[in-house]
C-alpha cells in the first residue's frame, strides 16, 4: 500500500463549470514500504484524495465508495488515493486495507501535511473525511470537509461520481 494524501477545493455547483483551482502541494508522502510517493506521480490522471480515520463511520463508507469507484473509473484515468490522518497511524493501515479490501493506494499522513495539502491556515483542524479532487494537470478543483453539506448521507457517491465525471471528460 502507498501513503498518499491529496486535498481538493470545491464548491457545490455541478451544473456550472468547476472553479479554476490551485496547484496541488507537491508534498512527499511516506508509503508503507518506507518509500516516498509524491502527487506528481499521478499527473495526467484525475485524482480523488481522501483523508480519513479508521473509526469514523463516514470515513469507512468513503473508503468503501472509493474502492467501487476505483474499479469502475480507474480504466478511464481516475485514481483514488487515501490517507489515514494523524500521528502514529502507520500500524493501522495494513489491517484497514485487509478488512475493507482497499484497491487503491492508502497510507498515513501527519497533520502538518494535511494542512499543506488542504491549503489550511495553521491551527485549523477540519472534520474528516476530507475529499480533494485534482484534475489531470495537478490542479485542486474541489475540496470538501466532513461537515460540508456535500457529504450529506445518501448524496455522497452521486456527487463524487458527478464531480469526477466532469474532471475526466
Amino acid at each position: 500500500g502507498i501513503l498518499l494524501t491529496l486535498t481538493l477545493g470545491c464548491s457545490l455547483a455541478l451544473a456550472a463549470a468547476l472553479p479554476p483551482g490551485r496547484p496541488l502541494a507537491d508534498i512527499p508522502m511516506e508509503s508503507l514500504g518506507n518509500t516516498t510517493v509524491t502527487a506528481r506521480e499521478y499527473l495526467g490522471k484525475t485524482v480523488l484524495i481522501a483523508v480519513i480515520t479508521t473509526r469514523c463511520p463516514e470515513c469507512i463508507a468513503t473508503a468503501e465508495m472509493m474502492t467501487r469507484l476505483q474499479r469502475e473509473l480507474g480504466p478511464r484515468g481516475v485514481q483514488m488515493i487515501g490517507a489515514i490522518a494523524g500521528s502514529n497511524q502507520k500500524n493501522l493501515v495494513p489491517p484497514f486495507i485487509a478488512r475493507y479490501k482497499i484497491n487503491f493506494p492508502l497510507g498515513f499522513v501527519y497533520p502538518e501535511a494535511i494542512q499543506k495539502l488542504a491549503n489550511l491556515s495553521p491551527g485549523i483542524r477540519p472534520f474528516v473525511p476530507i475529499l480533494i479532487f485534482v484534475d489531470r494537470e495537478g490542479m485542486v478543483r474541489q475540496q470538501y470537509f466532513g461537515n460540508d453539506p456535500f457529504l450529506a448521507k445518501g448524496q455522497v457517491e452521486t456527487t463524487v461520481r458527478n464531480t469526477l465525471e466532469q474532471l475526466v471528460t
